[in-house]
């Protein structure tokens, strides 16, 4: 089994958990955090993938770490992969876990890029429009990316509306490539 398909399969056990317990917020606030310190610390990520180091020191250093700052429930996953010798899945856990509660929540994570700055007033009515195109609650991040000349590019899971001025020119030069050959 692929330590992708392993970290899908311990994140959709949490949040089966979590939905029993009606903490399905906590658990994400905990992968938050976890995924806050583990990039905040890239030395945790050698320690947890360290063939050298035992398995009960690594639960160890990770129950010091998360003891205080996370729920019961989340350091019970801890234990669970000290016990199965995974640690090294923890932040896979926690990104598989983010998506699997947005898709439950029913919230899209989209991603705008822009080359200039949007007034706020744009701003809400592309995340409206996206609202109700999709259905879903909009969690969204602007770039401001100078490249694209003008326009908007969004982009969603595998989707990419492209509306940039890079792209219709790129575009405008393939056309006319091809009638010219």
């Amino acid at each position: 089994m692929s330590s992708l398909t392993a970290a899908k399969r311990y994140a959709k056990g949490l949040l089966q958990l979590g939905i029993e317990k009606s903490i399905t917020d906590k658990i994400l606030a905990d992968m938050q955090f976890i995924k806050t310190v583990s990039k905040g610390t890239p030395m945790l990520l050698k320690v947890l993938n360290s063939p050298v180091i035992n398995e009960e020191k690594k639960k160890s250093i990770l129950q010091d770490i998360l003891k205080g700052n996370v729920s019961d429930t989340t350091l019970r996953l801890v234990d669970i992969l000290a016990e199965k010798n995974r640690f090294g899945l923890l932040i896979a856990v926690a990104e598989a876990f983010e998506e699997l509660y947005n898709v439950h929540a029913g919230i899209l994570e989209i991603s705008i890029r822009t080359a200039f700055e949007l007034e706020p007033d744009q701003l809400k009515k592309m995340i409206d429009a996206l609202t109700t195109s999709t259905g879903k609650t909009i969690k969204h991040t602007v770039i401001v990316d100078k490249k694209l000349i003008g326009g908007v590019a969004i982009q969603y899971g595998d989707t990419v509306i492209d509306g940039s001025v890079r792209n219709k020119l790129e575009q405008l030069t393939g056309l006319l490539q091809v009638s010219a050959a």
